[in-house]
């Protein structure tokens, strides 16, 4: 219902698409237009405002807009915008800030921070040169084994067997992309 284009033209609509969107996580530009919708994801009630801003302020920041968030991740010591702080520390370039901070929240309690902080370190760390495509593929396998059945659970596995095939693990290639295949 959420892509019915007589809705088009509100900023709850817009909201709740670029919600989807960001969750979603198809597209790196996903949820380009939240970062101007904070003040309406703040203004919903307790629950709903908790789990939005975060994603709201994530989106923000990956999309490039950080600045337009940033007053609002500062002004908070919301640990829900844990996540977003280690993705803002990356974006200004401070690597081992950004590291420790996805570590922690990689050690939570939290399954899908587990997987999502664990996922952003071994990214981070494969483009800083810490780890071989092998090594992140491990990483990204393990990953993987957390998090199972969805959108999220493919995306890694075709990750893990692009990884084997940079470091010229051809087999395990093949067998993760026929494994995928067939869950």
């Amino acid at each position: 219902g959420l892509d019915d284009p007589r809705l088009d033209g509100t900023d709850d609509i817009a909201l709740w698409r670029g919600i989807r969107d960001a969750m979603r996580e198809t597209d790196a530009q996903a949820g380009r237009g939240l970062a101007r919708l904070l003040p309406l994801a703040s203004a919903y009630p307790a629950a709903l405002r908790n789990r939005l801003r975060p994603m709201v302020i994530e989106a923000a920041i990956i999309t490039g807009q950080a600045t337009s968030v940033a007053a609002a991740l500062a002004q908070s010591e919301d640990t829900t915008l844990d996540f977003a702080r280690a993705l803002q520390r990356e974006r200004d370039g401070d690597t081992p800030g950004a590291l420790l901070a996805l570590d922690a929240l990689a050690a939570g309690r939290d399954q899908l921070m587990q997987v999502r902080a664990g996922v952003r370190a071994a990214e981070l760390r494969l483009r800083n040169g810490a780890l071989t495509p092998a090594q992140a593929a491990d990483v990204l396998e393990r990953q993987a084994a957390i998090w199972r059945g969805d959108a999220r659970e493919s995306r890694m596995r075709l990750r893990v067997a692009e990884l084997r095939t940079a470091a010229g693990a051809f087999r395990p290639a093949l067998e993760m992309l026929r494994d995928t295949e067939r869950l």
